[in-house]
């Protein structure tokens, strides 16, 4: 439950900035950086709470554990790149979608498990 519930404030912390912008490129160079902060600290807190639960035996297989921690990468990846692509000035749409949609893989995976 603990891990549902952080992957779903990932999600809605993502949705909420980009709404409240209106787009990525409207945000702030300061508001971008608390935002890709919080999200990577919500990221790592989600993939040890994950080990922990597929340690205590919560995900039944190994295949299933393997697939969330692939999610979770591609989700810190393409948070690292977000972050990437904000130090360097480009713009953000397309790594914006890039975290929404490894966000609400996360989500789906956790929702059906």
């Amino acid at each position: 439950m603990i891990i549902l519930s952080l992957g779903v404030f990932a999600l809605i912390t993502v949705n909420n900035a980009v709404a409240q912008t209106g787009s990525a490129a409207r945000a702030s160079n300061r508001q971008m950086q608390t935002l890709l902060v919080r999200i990577e600290t919500k990221i790592d807190i989600l993939k040890e709470e994950a080990q922990r639960f597929t340690d205590r035996g919560g995900i039944n297989g190994s295949t299933q554990g393997q697939q969330l921690g692939d999610y979770l990468v591609a989700l810190e990846q393409s948070t690292a790149k977000l972050h990437e692509a904000m130090d360097a000035r480009q713009p953000l749409d397309d790594e914006v979608t890039d975290v929404l949609n490894n966000a609400t893989a996360v989500n789906r995976f956790m929702t059906a498990n």
